[in-house]
């Protein structure tokens, strides 16, 4: 049996003294006025915070919004596979935000890094600027939209990630623009990108190139947020969103430094969303073709489906999954089968349920891999406790 991974005890108090810290703070803002630098609006700039909301100073500037939040997971997680147990206490996740909002929303900054890891990494920096009521020009590096899980904020997941086959497929974060935005109250989503930068999720070896992304999305009912939860925090109407999704990538690879070959793929999927008071489900299906040079064209699919159902309104969640996936590239390596339950709590303070800002996570997984050379099928079992504060 391997041992517990080596963990700074230091760190781990730290994180806990966090979030007992502020989960005690009340939900509802602390105000507090500053005097404006000399020069600045006529009005007092003023000061907010609360676990719902983060901090927010307003009024800074005319028609300004400045919001700082931070993120956090302390997760324990335990693996068991070829009668070996792994067993391993992390922070996954530290994530500090800064948002700025000027000219009465119409232009709004983004700024996410990842502090936990050996070293600090930027996400996310980008700026949207509203053309109007039918749409919106981001610009700066942000996730592609590619896969409704990927657009979905981590902090608002149904498990403790994301899933093994929603990783597979995602494209991960680019540089680049791209053009969104809803039609018709709503009912009508659209996102079409263009991209081609150096990015954290990138491999090192991988030439930035020019490459397209869409993603179209139609709401029957009341539209459907990005939140595999909605109903953390308030009722849900009835609602379902159908999506899809479309990309194309030819990328040079640089094997060594005299060799470099390209790479080209096409990508396409689906997806559908549903919502209804207390339950919320998602599904998604994928399909790639990829080949190196004009060697022959290899595919990839998978699949998942989850959903959540609250047994206690806004306290207590039952949820499950279930993944299927085959890439000729991997062969026999890859997952084919992935088995997921839970069990969510969130928390309240002074009768004010706190959703995502405060919840507890309880999930068993089991996932089976194909292994045509040896014929025969390897399980691995999968025990994740998970804390998460997000204010």
């Amino acid at each position: 049996m391997r041992s517990v991974a080596a963990m700074s005890r230091l760190t781990v108090v730290a994180h806990v003294m966090l979030v007992l810290s502020l989960s005690s703070a009340s939900a509802e803002p602390l105000r507090s006025d500053l005097t404006p630098p000399r020069g600045g609006p006529p009005s007092e700039a003023q000061l907010d915070f609360g676990l719902t909301q983060g901090l927010v100073l307003r009024s800074l500037f005319p028609d300004s919004e400045l919001r700082f939040h931070f993120a956090t997971w302390m997760r324990w997680n335990t693996k068991l596979a070829n009668d070996d147990v792994e067993s391993q206490l992390a922070i996954p996740l530290a994530r500090p935000v800064v948002e700025a909002f000027f000219f009465d929303k119409k232009v709004h900054a983004f700024i996410q890094e990842e502090f936990s890891g050996r070293s600090a990494r930027l996400l996310d920096l980008w700026l949207d600027f509203k053309l109007g009521g039918l749409a919106t020009l981001r610009v700066g590096q942000f996730r592609t939209p590619y896969t409704r899980a990927f657009i979905t904020p981590i902090i608002q997941l149904l498990f403790p990630d994301r899933g093994v086959v929603a990783d597979a497929f995602r494209l991960g974060r680019d540089t680049g623009a791209m053009l969104h935005g809803r039609l018709q109250n709503g009912a009508f989503e659209y996102y079409l990108g263009v991209f081609g930068g150096e990015t954290t999720d990138a491999p090192s070896n991988l030439d930035p190139s020019v490459w397209p992304a869409l993603r179209l999305v139609y709401n029957v009912g009341a539209p459907v947020s990005y939140d595999q939860v909605p109903a953390a925090r308030k009722s849900v109407a009835t609602g379902l969103a159908i999506g899809v999704n479309a990309a194309y990538q030819r990328r040079a690879i640089t094997a060594d430094p005299s060799l470099e070959v390209t790479k080209e793929s096409w990508h396409g999927g689906g997806d559908l969303a549903f919502a209804s008071g207390r339950l919320a489900a998602t599904a998604e299906g994928f399909l790639r073709y990829e080949r190196f040079e004009s060697g022959p064209w290899q595919r990839a699919w998978g699949a998942f489906a989850q959903g959540g159902v609250f047994v206690l309104p806004r306290t207590v969640e039952l949820a499950a999954r279930v993944g299927v996936a085959s890439d000729e590239f991997l062969g026999d390596e890859s997952p084919s089968q992935t088995y997921e339950v839970g069990l969510n709590g969130y928390a309240a303070l002074n009768r004010q349920a706190l959703g995502h800002h405060l919840k507890a996570m309880l999930r068993y997984g089991v996932s089976r891999t194909k292994r045509m050379e040896a014929f025969e099928t390897e399980t691995a079992h999968q025990i994740t406790a998970q804390g998460q504060l997000w204010f």
